[in-house]
């Protein structure tokens, strides 16, 4: 095993895939969606026993040992704001491009919109739920 986030390369490891037509017309439900998504990777990253509860559920488990492995690599990983980084995307499209030569001329630009984290960042959602206690 190894732990892809040790590695001195940066590549997409989360992120949401939505059509730029459907952040356009459904703003409002991608936001909400988004402060959802933030919040629970808050929980997963200050609240170590809800976290061990929920990954047991759908790894079906109770073994502490292998729920605490599990559980371990992963708070540090996500981060607060997890906005998307165009050396990942570009990262992933050049090795794309080894077997999809068209991913090579792909620019990794059209593969972002951060907007609406930036905008959750701003407005402080994001300080706010982490200022919070964990449950």
């Amino acid at each position: 095993m190894i732990d892809l986030s040790k590695l001195p390369i940066e590549y997409p490891n989360n992120g949401i895939v939505v059509r730029k037509d459907f952040v356009r017309t459904n703003r409002d439900t991608v936001k909400r969606f988004l402060k959802a998504w933030v919040e629970g990777t808050k929980i997963f990253k200050t609240d170590r026993d809800v976290s061990l509860r929920v990954l047991g559920k759908y790894l079906k488990t109770k073994d502490q040992e292998i729920l605490t492995k599990s559980y371990e690599p992963y708070p540090p990983v996500f981060e607060r704001v997890p906005i998307a980084k165009r050396e990942g995307f570009a990262f992933a499209l050049d090795r794309l491009s080894k077997d999809i030569p068209e991913a090579g001329k792909m620019n990794p630009d059209n593969f972002i919109d951060n907007s609406i984290l930036l905008e959750l960042e701003k407005e402080g959602f994001i300080r706010d739920i982490y200022a919070e206690k964990a449950r």
